[in-house]
């Protein structure tokens, strides 16, 4: 009893810690204040924040606003321009390897290699023409657990509980709109001309089908570790059974038909 009364006030901890974090951000987002993240996109920085009279940082201008870091933002513009020529994710991963550029998350995992799905991420994110939507999805659990969740769009509404535009200023314009949209429509050709994928949909490489992706394999292992051993068992001893039972009636048509049951002294 003691058990269960601590384990739901335990989870009205929970919900309502994630309601006060969520009320304090969407806040912060209707000061126009930049939100999100600990560290700033990749090829952006915090501006210094603005001091008072006592040479003190001002609170409120601390990590308020983004700016081109030098160090990345050269490494961030070639990505697009590589795009823009038709280069693959797999491809400016490489280069970005070649030339040095560590990834943004190597300090955090002690990667060194980029990865095409960060590549992706980079290309696609509208910060770097000075747009920024915070709460733009809500993210959703899918009723099978073995099931990655889901993202859904959720409208403008500042007041509720939608999406807050960030105002101008905030983040500042270091790829040409005319370029970002140039490379999502290459993207798309690039995703439409893939010989990954044949008509139907079905993955393909030279005729053949590919092997099972990385999340077909974990829901495939996701569904053998609910299943007990037992069962596993007793699924393939009926297996196995049932083409012995095959094996024996094919055999038996070939000898002059399936054989008698019963006792061969009584007939």
């Amino acid at each position: 009893m003691v058990a269960g009364f601590r384990a739901g006030s335990a989870s009205r901890e929970v919900l309502e810690t994630r309601e006060r974090t969520n009320r304090g951000l969407r806040a912060k987002a209707k000061s126009g204040k930049a939100i999100g993240r600990a560290r700033p996109p990749f090829g952006l920085r915090y501006k210094p924040p603005t001091d008072d009279a006592d040479g003190k940082p001002i609170k409120v201008t601390v990590n308020a606003a983004y700016e081109p870091d030098p160090t990345t933002v050269q490494p961030l513009r070639w990505m697009f321009d590589q795009a823009d020529e038709g280069t693959s994710l797999r491809g400016i991963a490489r280069g970005l390897d070649a030339l040095g550029v560590r990834p943004s998350y190597s300090d955090r995992t002690g990667s060194t290699m980029w990865n095409p799905a960060s590549v992706r991420h980079i290309l696609t994110n509208r910060c770097y023409v000075g747009e920024g939507v915070p709460f733009a999805v809500r993210v959703e659990k899918h009723p099978d657990p073995h099931f990655k969740r889901r993202r859904v769009a959720r409208p403008v509404d500042p007041d509720g509980d939608g999406a807050i535009p960030i105002p101008p200023g905030v983040l500042p314009v270091v790829i040409e709109p005319a370029l970002f949209e140039r490379v999502q429509r290459r993207r798309e050709q690039n995703k439409r001309e893939s010989q990954r994928k044949d008509r139907t949909g079905r993955p393909t490489t030279g005729g053949r089908l590919c092997r099972p992706t990385p999340v077909q394999r974990q829901r495939r292992r996701a569904r053998r570790s609910t299943t007990p051993r037992h069962r596993r068992a007793d699924r393939r001893g009926r297996r196995a059974a049932k083409q012995a039972g095959e094996a024996a009636r094919h055999r038996g048509r070939r000898h002059g038909g399936p054989r008698r049951r019963g006792n061969s002294a009584a007939r």
